[in-house]
């Protein structure tokens, strides 16, 4: 008969799961969001009122098939950073590179992350590094981005080939 007070084995303990909360949908967070104030609007308001009207053309918008961004629109987005943008005094203004940076938007037009798109270049290159900052303070400083909302999709994330010499030319 074995010991009573012999250890039993235990069973082998499982490795931690690796948890990862899935990334909230921005769209789907404020297609919630104007739902949640379309039915506030209503308990006080009618279809008429001018509010609830909005907040139903923003809805509509937000759930419409994305259509890509025109010509005017990036022209716009150029416009609209090279306004917030200034450079530091270089050596030779006419030699500025262009940088490529990845940016993140929420519906509203709002920044919520900036990459570049050369990151050994930002290691290796002051330069470069120096028009990448600004140009990222630039986009930070000009949020939100004006874009249609009713392209969401399409333009949540943008890829923006931003030249210094055009921002700070005129």
């Amino acid at each position: 008969m074995p010991a009573e007070n012999a250890k039993r084995p235990q069973p082998a303990a499982l490795p931690p799961q690796q948890t990862q909360r899935p990334k909230a949908d921005p769209l789907a967070a404020h297609i919630k969001k104007y739902e949640r104030q379309l039915a506030q609007l209503l308990q006080n308001f009618t279809d008429r009122h001018p509010d609830v009207q909005a907040t139903r053309k923003i809805l509509k918008q937000l759930r419409t098939k994305p259509a890509p961004l025109s010509g005017a629109d990036k022209k716009r987005i150029r416009r609209q950073i090279a306004a917030c943008w200034s450079l530091a005094a270089t050596d030779d203004p006419d030699r500025l590179p262009t940088v490529g940076l990845l940016v993140t938007l929420d519906p509203e037009g709002r920044v919520m992350e900036i990459k570049d798109t050369d990151p050994k270049r930002i290691r290796s290159d002051a330069q470069y590094r120096l028009v990448s900052e600004t140009a990222k303070e630039a986009i930070r400083n000009c949020s939100p981005l004006w874009l249609p909302l009713s392209g969401f999709q399409s333009w949540r994330t943008q890829l923006l080939q931003l030249d210094p010499n055009e921002g700070v030319r005129s």
